[in-house]
């Protein structure tokens, strides 16, 4: 074991209180050395000497390093520096072997996609003079009659919009690059969720963002805490999750929905409402874009609701902002695969989307009972249409301890750090993915492996 210290010339270059130059400096040394879990902190009161600070403010430091996931703590055994994964809760990994278990993605179940892909591309292939349109070029926002089928099919949604508003994109994710890319530049203070989808966060670190977090609840994000922030730091935007919120699968209420509508209307923060598998949820309240228009981006996507695959999604955008994105998709892109919509659009108009959509519901109501027969005793947080559980973890446990020990027997996980957002605390959870296994017996084997390491001691430290 290897002890990792500090001088006080390394805290002196940071600034801040005691406490958090000595935690910055920590920080500083963790990413740019070549560490791993069998680096351990040194005792708090040699530190303290050697520094020349009380105990309580090397203790602060260490707390300041675990809230923020660099280290861990274990009575009785020290502090230890948790081996760092930035990238791990937004990667899809190019081979997955065969023994192995993930439920670390939340992808749409395959049922029918298959055939139905099979028959539409043999319609297609019938069709000549619809291939020739579809190999054109055309407005970056898409064909019209595809945007045109897509906003009549949002309608039983209660999604009341019009053709002209819709850009079509490469899915969710691209959606958020394009508002983003439009909205921002570098440097803009943009919020979000505490715990927020990795994909965001990716895109936000790229576009060099001030990403600042906001306090959750039960009900999402705290308005007090986003005023808080409006007032101190007059965001550019606010990202949310509002509906099964990735990774809590909490639900924002009408009457929350309606606060944050009207704090970003007085702080004029446009809102970014990410909504890839909100579709999903039955008696759902209005989306936020329902209640300001002008000032909501809407993001949705087929590559969740129908199949990762056909990477079709949209955006709705105010008028004002159109123009703006337009640019953004025209720069990347041009314009985004016409075929890939077009086969979105004939499952909207003969009614496989809809069939999909109910084999999906079928699939997660029945993996969900599954979850709750096996981890009952460890109070699961989940919704029957949710892609995901999340589940918060006994004292003994530490999030990124837990996923190392199951991915060791073949199980894959995402850990809380994953989907954390500036220095909060992170709570000690993990997220466990449905949707995305093919057999329920798998599931069940693997949810059984989790319970039971749950129920046991955690590993000690390498080389203790």
């Amino acid at each position: 074991m290897t002890i990792l210290w500090i001088n006080p010339e390394q805290v002196n270059e940071q600034t801040g209180p005691s406490y958090q130059r000595i935690a910055k400096a920590y920080i500083e040394q963790i990413k740019t050395s070549t560490l791993t879990q069998k680096n351990q902190l040194p005792p708090q009161r040699q530190l303290a000497d050697r520094l020349g600070v009380t105990v309580g403010t090397v203790s602060r430091a260490y707390k300041r390093l675990e809230d923020q996931g660099y280290v861990y703590g274990h009575v009785g055994r020290g502090t230890f520096v948790r081996q760092q994964q930035p990238d791990n809760g937004f990667q899809i990994p190019q081979h997955v072997a065969t023994n192995r278990i993930d439920l670390s993605l939340g992808i749409a179940p395959l049922t029918e996609q298959p055939l139905l892909l099979s028959q539409t591309l043999k319609q297609l292939s019938q069709q000549p003079e619809s291939l020739a349109l579809l190999m054109g070029y055309y407005s970056e926002q898409g064909m019209p009659h595809q945007r045109e089928i897509i906003a009549n099919w949002l309608q039983q949604f209660n999604l009341i919009t019009s053709a002209d508003r819709l850009l079509l994109t490469n899915g969710g994710q691209h959606g958020v690059n394009i508002v983003i890319a439009s909205l921002c530049k570098p440097g803009d203070t943009v919020l979000c969720e505490q715990l927020n989808y990795p994909g965001f966060i990716a895109s936000a670190r790229q576009h060099r963002l001030q990403l600042l977090g906001v306090q959750l609840d039960e009900k999402g994000i705290m308005p007090d805490h986003f005023e808080a922030l409006c007032q101190k730091y007059q965001p550019r935007a606010i990202y949310l999750n509002p509906t099964l919120h990735n990774p809590t699968t909490h639900t924002t209420p009408t009457e929350r929905r309606q606060q944050i509508i009207d704090i970003a209307n007085q702080y004029n923060t446009w809102i970014i409402e990410d909504d890839v598998q909100g579709i999903l949820q039955q008696s759902r309240p209005p989306a936020l874009y329902n209640y300001a228009p002008e000032r909501v981006f809407y993001i949705g996507s087929f590559s969740k609701l129908l199949a990762g695959g056909l990477r079709s999604g949209w955006i709705i955008s105010p008028k004002s902002t159109l123009p703006l994105l337009a640019r953004s998709l025209r720069a990347n892109c041009w314009l985004t695969p016409p075929i890939t919509h077009e086969i979105a659009c004939r499952w909207l108009q003969d009614g496989s989307a809809n069939k999909l959509i109910q084999l999906q519901l079928s699939t997660l109501t029945r993996r969900h009972q599954i979850a709750e027969n096996i981890l009952s005793s460890f109070n699961p947080i989940s919704h029957p249409q949710s892609y995901h559980i999340w589940l918060p973890l006994p004292p003994i446990w530490q999030a990124q301890e837990l996923h190392n020990a199951l991915a060791q027997e073949n199980i894959d996980i995402t850990p809380s750090a994953s989907f954390a957002v500036g220095n909060a605390p992170i709570p000690q959870a993990i997220r466990i993915s449905i949707s995305h296994i093919i057999e329920d017996n798998q599931l069940i084997q693997a949810l059984q492996k989790i319970s039971e390491r749950l129920k046991s001691i955690p590993p000690e430290p390498e080389d203790w």
